[in-house]
């Protein structure tokens, strides 16, 4: 599966490597996950934007869930709604349920943890192109384990894309 990632991300321990547009940068991913709205306008336009090179009128767009329903919602209704409106993917979000919260997978760094409380509408997946997206890869498990899962569904995932890739700056 092709990933890729359209900015860098710096952690918060290494803000104080950070230049100004690095630190910004943190600062805007993280009022994206946190649901604000101009960050989640900025960056639907961005992946928006990067998705309309090619039709995608017969992709669909999933977002990697949070670890709960709430923060999932909170995260990616929105969000998703506006970049499948200006790429012309098909929402995928709709047919994806957080059944039950669990520990986020950078605070688990467990692997039988990663998407065990999500479920799909395999009806709905099954034939379907997909492109995955979520805010920050670092090793890129949870994207491969969500394309486990969505090929057990009969999904044919064509690629991953997400906000950002975390970076650690060299020390000064």
């Amino acid at each position: 599966m092709i990933k890729i990632a359209l900015h860098s991300y710096i952690p918060q321990n290494y803000l104080d490597r950070a230049d100004v547009d690095d630190a910004y940068m943190h600062f805007l991913v993280l009022d994206f996950k946190d649901g604000k709205n101009y960050a989640q306008e900025w960056a639907a336009k961005v992946v928006g934007k990067a998705l309309s090179q090619r039709d995608r009128s017969d992709v669909v767009f999933v977002c990697i869930p949070a670890s709960t329903h709430f923060q999932y919602v909170r995260r990616y209704e929105r969000f998703s709604e506006l970049v499948c409106e200006i790429c012309g993917c098909v929402n995928g979000f709709p047919h994806i349920f957080v059944a039950n919260d669990r520990m986020p997978s950078h605070v688990s760094k467990r692997e039988r943890n990663r998407l065990n409380n999500v479920v799909m509408d395999a009806d709905f997946f099954r034939g379907k192109k997909v492109i995955i997206f979520d805010d920050i890869i670092t090793t890129g498990a949870t994207a491969n384990k969500m394309q486990e899962k969505l090929q057990e569904c009969g999904a044919n995932v064509i690629g991953a894309l997400f906000l950002a890739k975390t970076f650690h700056p060299p020390k000064r």
